[in-house]
């Protein structure tokens, strides 16, 4: 009776146990480790600061307005091939759409600082700090910065809109 009460113990222990979760480093912006690249998509975003890219975008090359973006990252939700989607390399290498294609950009480089993806663009010979990522759970939130847009001010380290992406599938 010892023996099977013994054996009823261990089988009751081991199906208390459940596998958590492996352990996957945040070595590349896909999250999970696999293949080359990692593209996301728009989930869903906010401009925090409208009057500031009100003012800029038409200065942008080439120039826009606040409305097109805002449509533009509206009818980009969930679509691989748009104009708001990222694709990420491991090398470092960042890609966005460009005439229905994707191109991959010698003015941005990313890489990880702890628990932060940072996104550098090239302005004039000088990498500026223009986009920060946070990992949130599966999605990827990235905060664009008054650099992103080219400015150089004191005040370019501000953030004036949050894009939240999900990774497509």
């Amino acid at each position: 009776m010892k023996k099977y009460l013994f054996i009823i113990l261990i089988a009751a222990s081991f199906a208390a146990c459940k596998k958590g979760e492996d352990y996957r480093g945040n070595i590349f912006p896909g999250f999970s480790g696999a293949g080359e690249a990692a593209t996301w998509v728009v989930y869903k975003h906010t401009v925090t600061d409208i009057p500031y890219v009100t003012a800029v975008l038409p200065a942008q090359t080439p120039p826009t307005t606040y409305f097109k973006l805002d449509s533009t990252l509206t009818a980009s939700r969930q679509k691989e091939v748009s104009g708001g989607s990222f694709k990420f390399y491991k090398s470092g290498e960042v890609a966005v759409v460009v005439n229905n294609a994707w191109v991959k950009q010698s003015t941005y480089k990313w890489e990880l600082a702890g628990e932060q993806m940072n996104i550098f663009k090239n302005t004039g010979g000088n990498w500026n700090l223009a986009i920060v990522g946070f990992q949130d759970q599966e999605k990827l939130l990235l905060k664009f910065k008054k650099s992103f847009f080219g400015d150089t001010s004191t005040d370019k380290e501000r953030f004036v809109m949050e894009v939240f992406y999900t990774i497509f599938k």
